[in-house]
């Protein structure tokens, strides 16, 4: 993982991400920026297979497939860190992303290290027999898409758009995955309460915004953040009212928000 090419790549940097085109079905963006003289960039890659959304069960099954991955992953994570490389897999509402970051000599030494991981993980018994066939499944149609950014070429970018098809995409039938939305919550719908067996109680008030402007985004986190220490000293502190309180921006997707939580035994 240890780069031997630190040169910085010819061009100026763009403002922001061109679609370089579909490449096998792939949406591909590419932004160069070599504003700081800083050999480095990111990839991010999204699989956003319709599987994942199929039902509660699909949606936990992706979550515990990411989890095996980066526990396969680990043993030489350290190794490329060190070397000023770090990546991130995780799980969201429309699949799973796969981020690499760091020095861009290397990097897709690392990808192709992390899209093998994804493409056929290694699953031991002890982590969830029903996972395997699941794996196999998830990917069989699948909704990609790849953003490049940061000290790289135009070829090279097309060249890990490539490697991601060879190794991951190649038996997946393509198809359109839509945009997951935050629903307007209408004012008859204002609590939701779910049986658990448990003897705590947990409570989370959630405070919708109006919009998603940039504005309206930024006044909830800014609330969020002058909020949340007198919240706390209030409902922890003087009232003991639970022993885990919080206060916190409840962004989801574009959709500002604000989110007060306390759990109690009582």
């Amino acid at each position: 993982f240890v780069p031997e090419d630190l040169a910085m790549v010819s061009g100026s940097t763009m403002d922001q991400p061109t679609r370089l085109g579909a490449l096998e079905g792939m949406d591909v963006w590419f932004a160069r920026d070599t504003r700081f003289d800083t050999p480095k960039a990111n990839v991010f890659v999204g699989l956003r297979p319709p599987a994942t959304r199929a039902s509660a069960r699909s949606y936990v099954l992706t979550q515990l497939l990411v989890d095996t991955i980066n526990t396969n992953l680990n043993a030489w994570a350290y190794s490329a860190s060190l070397a000023g490389l770090d990546y991130s897999v995780y799980p969201h509402l429309r699949g799973i992303t796969v981020r690499v970051g760091g020095y861009n000599d290397k990097l897709h030494t690392l990808m192709n290290r992390i899209l093998v991981q994804v493409a056929t993980p290694e699953l031991t018994e002890q982590r969830f027999d029903e996972l395997n066939s699941f794996s196999e499944a998830l990917l069989s149609q699948v909704d990609p898409v790849m953003l490049a950014h940061g000290n790289l070429t135009e070829a090279s970018a097309l060249n890990l758009a490539r490697q991601i098809d060879a190794i991951v995409l190649g038996n997946s039938e393509l198809t359109e995955v839509d945009r997951s939305q935050v629903r307007h919550l209408p004012d008859t719908e204002t609590m939701v309460s779910i049986e658990v067996d448990h003897p705590d109680t947990g409570y989370t008030l959630y405070m919708q915004g109006d919009n998603t402007s940039f504005e309206e985004r930024a006044r909830f986190r800014l609330l969020a953040q002058i909020i949340s220490s007198p919240f706390y000293e209030e409902i922890r502190t003087n009232r003991q009212l639970g022993y885990i309180v919080y206060a916190t921006p409840f962004e989801m997707l574009e959709t500002p928000a604000l989110g007060f939580v306390v759990q109690s035994p009582s």
